[in-house]
């Protein structure tokens, strides 16, 4: 009987940090510290059957405090994450341990984005990322996963 592909998944959390969109002030605070979560997951859950042809999918949920709430674009908040947790091609960071936190693999190869926001109190920013890919095979992941 042979084994079928398996849905793979690493989840983390950023609390106390403030997501900050690409180019903004507080860029790089964000992204370290949602790099120290990332690379904790990664070592609890290592991302095993990560290729060149992966697909993955990505749902952020983020948490802000208002006025950043009603003011930021989920697109612009979407991009420093999907950096920090893959690997950039040109990478700009000007900190080391900010880019390839979760993958070895590039975001080009993220294939599905979902990203919501919800307000919160000021101590309660943050984030919480779940990437799922397919370990085992080589293609796409099932719709409706």
């Amino acid at each position: 009987m042979s084994v079928g592909p398996e849905i793979r998944r690493i989840a983390l959390s950023v609390r106390g940090a403030r997501p900050t969109p690409w180019g903004g002030d507080g860029q790089w605070a964000w992204r370290s510290a949602l790099w120290a979560e990332a690379r904790r997951a990664r070592t609890n859950n290592p991302p095993l059957g990560v290729h060149v042809l992966t697909d993955f999918t990505v749902r952020i949920k983020l948490y802000l405090a208002d006025p950043a709430y009603r003011q930021s674009d989920v697109d612009n908040l979407a991009k420093p994450i999907l950096d920090t947790l893959f690997t950039e091609i040109r990478s700009q960071a000007p900190v080391d341990n900010v880019t390839g936190a979760l993958f070895d693999a590039y975001d080009s190869q993220v294939m599905t984005l979902t990203v919501s926001k919800s307000p919160v109190v000021r101590d309660e920013v943050g984030a919480d990322v779940e990437v799922t890919w397919v370990h085992g095979e080589m293609g796409t992941l099932p719709q409706g996963s």
